[in-house]
């Protein structure tokens, strides 16, 4: 049973103090996910093709692209999407595939 807030708690009830709160207590622990949209709409920060829009020679490949939250570490998954945006990157910038 919860009987009390413990964070941000009573004696934090200003914006300022809430703020201050935030800023001190909260965290990221693993690699932050699904920051990123990926798709084909133009609103989407990176393109099927790992390219960040509206920028040139610049790729996007890590957890942030992910849709959303995996159930485990995502460090496995974040190498063999790496290993696909390599040979796509390669193939498109260079000609051959890795």
């Amino acid at each position: 049973m919860i009987n009390s807030e413990t964070l941000p708690g009573k004696k934090r009830s200003t914006s300022e103090a809430i703020g201050k709160s935030i800023l001190r207590y909260a965290q990221t622990l693993y690699h932050p996910l699904g920051t990123c949209a990926v798709g084909t709409e133009g609103e989407s920060v990176v393109d099927p093709q790992f390219r960040l829009r509206n920028a040139s020679g610049i790729w996007i490949v890590d957890g942030s692209i992910f849709p959303g939250i995996t159930v485990g570490n995502p460090n496995a998954t974040i190498m063999g999407l790496a290993w696909i945006a390599v040979e796509e990157i390669a193939a498109r910038t260079l000609g051959r595939t890795c």
